[in-house]
């Protein structure tokens, strides 16, 4: 009677369950003299059943034919093959869900990261042989040579100084200054007018400034603001609303270091009967540019 109700037990469990641990069970309950341990057992089987249709939802499907062992054909053994694997739609909607989400996340930390890359510019030199160095040539040509390379580095042109950076400031070297037929006859043209106008000129080496092409009012739309360039004895002053006097050292014809600031330089452009029409102002992190009016 009490093998006849565990068998019962044992058909109430999952097709899995049975076949694979059926018979392992019904040789167990066999085995075992006595009334009480079998029904011990037969209540072992009882609670199997609710814990398996309950807590174990794998054996409730049927074990597919294609994952027993394949038995082989004439003699030749048979490989188990995996069946298509194809996932399902609510897993699908998952996966989506989170790549989206990992996606947005990187976007934003990216994008109001903490980390910052420095956009760091390294001048470039460049060194180029003189190609009036030849051999055979006289020590005087050599030196007129030598003298106009260095004149052309010195002042560079227009266009590479307004895009050089702001931040950058290199110290011109010292050249030997070399007194030509030419520029003997442009002191002397110098002289006579700046006698006449009465305004001494500071002179760089053989560089000449003429004071009054620089003089004048200039005014910047970005941002609004007056610049005003004086001459003061023999030196420019630049004046602007709210702050101090600063005087301008040249350090080219073209350009002036500002004094008591730090790297701050002006640079006049734009020559049309005699003065300068344009003024651009380069201080650390902005540069202005104003006309004269």
């Amino acid at each position: 009677m009490l093998r006849h109700l565990y068998r019962c037990a044992l058909r109430l469990h999952p097709s899995a369950f049975r076949i694979r641990f059926g018979e392992e069970m019904l040789s167990i309950f066999d085995l075992t003299k006595g009334r009480l341990p079998r029904f011990l057992l037969l209540m072992d089987s009882i609670l199997s059943l609710t814990r398996q249709w309950t807590l174990r939802p794998e054996f409730w499907n049927e074990l597919p034919t294609a994952s027993r062992k394949q038995v082989a054909l004439d003699g030749m053994p048979c490989f188990s093959t995996l069946d298509p694997f194809r996932p399902r739609a609510a897993a699908l909607i998952h996966g989506l869900v989170l790549t989206a989400a990992l996606f947005v996340v990187t976007c934003f930390a990216i994008r109001y990261s903490w980390i910052r890359v420095l956009d760091i510019h390294v001048p470039a030199f460049e060194f180029e042989g003189s190609a009036s160095a030849r051999p055979g040539a006289s020590p005087s040509e050599l030196r007129g040579a030598s003298g106009s390379e260095s004149q052309q580095k010195r002042t560079p042109p227009a266009s590479q100084s307004q895009t050089s950076s702001p931040h950058l400031y290199v110290e011109p070297l010292p050249v030997e200054a070399e007194v030509t037929a030419e520029t003997k006859v442009e002191r002397s043209n110098l002289r006579t007018s700046n006698s006449s106008s009465g305004t001494p000129v500071p002179v760089l080496g053989s560089l000449e400034i003429r004071l009054r092409s620089y003089a004048g009012t200039f005014l910047s739309s970005s941002p609004r603001m007056t610049i005003s360039i004086e001459i003061r004895g023999d030196a420019l002053v630049m004046k602007r609303e709210g702050l101090p006097e600063r005087t301008l050292s040249p350090l080219s014809q073209t350009t002036f270091l500002v004094e008591n600031s730090e790297g701050s330089q002006v640079q006049f452009a734009s020559e049309s009967d005699g003065k300068f029409q344009r003024l651009e102002l380069f201080e650390p992190g902005r540069r202005i540019t104003a006309r004269r009016r």
